[in-house]
């Protein structure tokens, strides 16, 4: 069988925890009425797709297979994602299947207005802690059942950089907004 990197990035992702929240934001942020518009975004064949990725298979100006680049498709918009780290840290640092994770989740729209808007609502509903982390496993268990990540907090916060000063803010037609994420999780069966 022959993989196309977006087909290995979506396998990878379902195993991914930044991932499972990407797509958990992308889900509950659409189903918002200001936001609604992204819900149901198509290829060019009709097939619904869901614009969250890695990363790493979609540099800057990259047409990827499903055409989600706002940079070259600016009326959809996607969401990506890297993780930073990947350790055992706070009170739970001596049980070794207790993880923590670090990770920037990429919010990118045309209107810079509503990319706003997204990424701060994203962070309010994120950044609550074992309520975030409890809201997240049960759209898991209702969208992705069997998967064995299970979190126990969710941390967010606003990331404020200037990523390229000589590009002036009247030249761009793509926005983004960083959420960094910080989030406490096990994979189920890791240590039964």
């Amino acid at each position: 069988m022959n993989l196309s990197s977006a087909s290995v990035a979506a396998i990878a992702s379902l195993e991914n925890p930044t991932g499972i929240i990407a797509r958990y934001l992308y889900d509950t942020m659409t189903a918002l009425p200001e936001f609604s518009e992204y819900s149901n975004l198509a290829d060019e064949n009709g097939i619904r797709i869901i614009p969250v990725v890695p990363t790493s298979p979609y540099p800057a100006g990259a047409v990827g297979p499903l055409l989600l680049d706002p940079l070259t498709n600016p009326d959809q918009f996607l969401i990506t994602y890297d993780d930073f780290i990947r350790a055992r840290s706070g009170a739970g640092r001596n049980f070794y299947p207790v993880k923590s994770i670090q990770s920037r989740i990429k919010v990118s729209m045309s209107d810079f207005s509503k990319m706003l808007l997204f990424r701060n609502r994203a962070i309010q509903l994120l950044d609550r802690c074992d309520v975030s982390a409890q809201e997240v496993n049960n759209w898991i268990n209702v969208n992705t059942p069997g998967d064995r990540i299970f979190f126990h907090s969710i941390d967010a916060y606003q990331s404020v950089y200037m990523s390229d000063a000589t590009n002036l803010d009247d030249q761009r037609n793509v926005f983004s907004g960083d959420i960094i994420v910080r989030a406490d999780y096990h994979i189920n069966g890791s240590y039964n």
